[in-house]
């Protein structure tokens, strides 16, 4: 042997599915020919020696980019110390980075499993607002859809906080306002800055109108002679809630007027006769906010045969509005409102001649 480097500078590299290569550090060749002298292959004759380790590792994969990375599974038991390694090699914040197995997402006290494989996703906090379109005021128990699947609902400020996977995703909201089916789903694209995207989901008016006739009273006593008949009136509603709307109701005929905010025109809704069913109100978005709500100009012309029709005076809606102020939406979908009554008439006609 002419010295020990022909030995000592012997490195291996060695490869296994499922496993990462770590080399002993010093390496124990250069290490023990330093401290020994003499010839290392001599002793490499009377005794092998460890050059290193094939440790179990696990596979996780950048989504976005497709950068694959090894770790050991023993520097990296739960999915904390992964989270924060591919982290520090993407140079994004941990807090922006989420691990999935099997396309479930990991907690961060989940335990890895050697020879796994995990996909790094990051994500982005957006938050989703549904307000009245009239006012925009905040519409809280919204049902809130991210491509597919419902994510939350919103809080009393008509808002829920969602962090996302970058990219295109869509959201659909539900609630009583948009009637049983989610509204059509809405594409949005999630970005990577820090600041929160915000989305603002309009909720238009969706109005029932209908009227309930008055409960007969089975033991009631007969009238007498002297007695005149009472005839209690038949109740208009306005709902915004179809779980508010009773079963024995009756359609109407006529037209629901409103002014729009946007430009002061008149909007028109002719009634269905023939069923009872929901009308939407397109009024907003206006800018500058109103100072009263418009639905407050809701106004309800309608008949019936044999019936008259008296609104409230004043208009419901509208008195509400001025001394409560907000939106009247929200406060329609708590509880219908009654514009007025179908009183029971008789018909007189003149003779001509």
């Amino acid at each position: 042997c002419r010295g020990y480097a022909d030995v000592t500078s012997l490195r291996i590299t060695a490869s296994r599915s499922g496993f990462l290569w770590r080399p002993k550090d010093p390496m124990p060749l250069v290490e023990r020919a330093e401290e020994l002298g003499g010839s290392e292959y001599l002793r490499l004759l009377d005794c092998p020696i460890v050059l290193g380790f094939l440790e179990p590792a696990v596979r996780v994969v950048h989504r976005s980019s497709g950068v694959v990375q090894e770790l050991p599974v023993a520097s990296h038991p739960t999915v904390a110390e992964v989270r924060t390694t591919i982290a520090d090699t993407l140079g994004v914040s941990g807090e922006r980075l989420v691990l999935f197995h099997n396309q479930a997402a990991l907690t961060n006290d989940a335990h890895v499993e050697r020879f796994s494989v995990l996909f790094a996703v990051e994500v982005a906090p957006i938050t989703v607002r549904t307000l009245t379109g009239c006012c925009g005021e905040p519409v809280s128990g919204t049902k809130v859809l991210i491509d597919g699947t419902v994510v939350g609902v919103t809080d009393e400020q008509g808002a829920l906080q969602q962090m996302l996977p970058l990219g295109l995703h869509e959201l659909a909201t539900q609630h009583h306002a948009f009637g049983c089916q989610p509204q059509q789903p809405m594409e949005i694209k999630v970005h990577g800055e820090m600041q929160t995207d915000q989305i603002i989901v309009p909720v238009h008016a969706r109005l029932f109108t209908y009227a309930t006739d008055p409960d007969m009273d089975e033991d009631e006593a007969p009238l007498g002679e002297d007695d005149e008949p009472l005839y209690d009136p038949t109740c208009v509603w306005v709902a915004a809630n179809p779980d508010h709307i009773p079963d024995e109701i009756l359609p109407l005929r006529g037209r629901v007027t409103c002014q729009s905010p946007v430009d002061g025109h008149t909007l028109r809704v002719n009634l269905d006769l023939g069923r009872v069913v929901p009308f939407i109100l397109p009024l907003g978005p206006a800018s500058p906010k109103p100072a009263v709500c418009p639905l407050g100009t809701l106004r309800l012309q309608c008949g019936r045969p044999g019936f008259s029709w008296v609104p409230k005076n004043p208009p419901p809606l509208e008195l509400r509005a001025e001394e409560l102020g907000g939106c009247e939406l929200p406060r329609l979908l708590e509880c219908p409102a009654a514009l007025g009554f179908l009183k029971p008439a008789v018909t007189i006609q003149f003779a001509v001649g």
